[in-house]
């Protein structure tokens, strides 16, 4: 199935072919995700190609293109969020458009939810007495980031004892 962008790309030292994309479900957006099934992502989940538009042959990501497809320029401090989460998505209704500085934020905060209450349940597992280093060490974290659990987890025990 061909959706969306259909020049013909080239994809890390391959010989040039169409890219093809294809609708996959996603379970909490109301409409499927669009990926290629023609194209590998890289390390990190994006799909980078070469449009064969005269720009120079740089590989740009593809949701950077799908985005500009129909809204033109990117400004300079902004930044292509998936809202899918879905690097490699490339549907325009689940892409959005972010400060760089707000960008980071809702990833950061995102990408830390489930493990923030993994942690948690650890923490209290423990008896509270896991250290931020413990917790970092065994959760795979920046090591700051588990002092911020710490506080904010004290901060909520001590505003419900003063509730009760």
């Amino acid at each position: 199935m061909k959706v969306g962008i259909t020049r013909t790309v080239e994809g890390r030292g391959q010989a040039l072919r169409p890219l093809n994309l294809k609708r996959v479900a996603h379970p909490s957006m109301r409409r499927p995700c669009i990926v290629p099934v023609s194209h590998k992502p890289d390390d990190k989940g994006y799909v980078r190609v070469v449009p064969r538009d005269g720009t120079g042959g740089r590989a740009r990501p593809l949701h950077r293109l799908a985005w500009q497809s129909k809204y033109g320029p990117i400004p300079e401090g902004y930044e292509i969020d998936h809202i899918c989460k879905v690097r490699s998505c490339c549907n325009r209704q689940h892409l959005r458009m972010l400060t760089v500085s707000d960008h980071k934020r809702i990833t950061a905060a995102c990408r830390y939810d489930d493990l923030h209450e993994e942690a948690r349940c650890y923490w209290e597992a423990t008896g509270r007495t896991a250290t931020g280093a413990d917790l970092a060490k065994r959760f795979g974290t920046h090591p700051n980031t588990p002092y911020g659990w710490l506080k904010r987890w004290k901060a909520e025990d001590q505003i419900t004892v003063e509730a009760e």
